[in-house]
C-alpha cells in the first residue's frame, strides 16, 4: 500500500491544463482565466467630477466670489464650452470636467441665486477631479490563472473586454464500485457468506 499523500502525487503527475475556450463574459463566472487581459480603454476616460457642484478656475477660489452659471455638464454629456474666471458650469458626478476648470466647488460651499453661485466663506479645497486613467489606462494587466468572480468580471466590463480566455471545464465521471453500495432509500442485502 502507499500513503494517500504519494496516491494524491501520483494522480496530479497525469493532471495537464486543459484546453482553452474564448467565452463571453457574461458566462465566465467562477471560470479559470487562462491568460493575461489587457485593458482596451482609460478609466475614467476623460477627467471626471467627483462631486455634484459647479466646474470652475481655482483663480476664482475665494469667500464671496460671485460666478457667473454658464451651463452644465451631466454624465453622458459634456459642456462644450470653456469655464474662464467668473464663470462655473455646473456638473455632476461623472460627468467631463469642461475646458479651463481645475476645481470642483461642491455644491453644499456656494449658495446659487438665479444664474449665479455665491462660494461660501469656507469652502474645501479638494479639487475634486478624477483623472483620465486614475482606475486603469489602456494596456494595464490582470494576470492569469485568476478564478473569475463577480468583482473581477464587473472589472473586466470596465475595461471594455467582451470575451476571455479560460480553461476549458473538466468532465467528471464517478464510478462507485461494489455490491455493497445501494440506491438511497433501498436496503443493503444481508449476507452470510463472508470470506475472512
Amino acid at each position: 500500500m502507499i500513503s494517500v499523500n504519494q496516491a494524491l502525487s501520483q494522480i496530479l503527475d497525469l493532471v495537464k491544463p486543459l484546453d482553452i475556450e474564448l467565452v463571453e463574459l457574461d458566462q465566465a463566472g467562477d471560470r479559470i482565466l487562462a491568460s493575461k487581459i489587457y485593458a482596451n480603454r482609460d478609466q475614467p476616460p476623460f477627467k471626471s467630477s467627483a462631486m455634484d457642484g459647479y466646474a470652475i478656475n481655482a483663480n476664482d477660489l475665494q469667500p464671496g466670489a460671485e460666478l457667473k452659471i454658464i451651463g452644465q455638464s451631466v454624465a453622458g454629456l459634456g459642456f462644450d464650452g470653456k469655464v474662464s474666471n467668473g464663470t462655473a458650469v455646473r456638473i455632476f458626478t461623472g460627468a467631463p470636467v469642461p475646458k479651463g476648470s481645475d476645481h470642483i466647488l461642491i455644491q453644499e460651499d456656494c449658495i446659487k441665486s438665479n444664474d449665479k453661485i455665491i462660494i461660501n466663506k469656507l469652502f474645501d479645497k479638494n479639487d475634486f477631479i478624477r483623472p483620465k486613467g486614475g482606475d486603469f489606462k489602456v494596456g494595464d494587466c490582470i494576470d492569469a490563472p485568476l478564478k473569475l468572480n463577480a468583482s473581477l468580471i464587473s472589472l473586466l466590463a470596465a475595461m471594455n473586454i467582451a470575451e476571455v480566455p479560460v480553461f476549458r471545464k473538466p468532465i467528471i465521471a464517478l464510478i462507485a464500485t461494489g455490491d455493497e453500495l445501494v440506491n438511497v432509500g433501498d436496503v443493503p442485502e444481508k449476507r452470510s457468506n463472508y470470506l475472512i
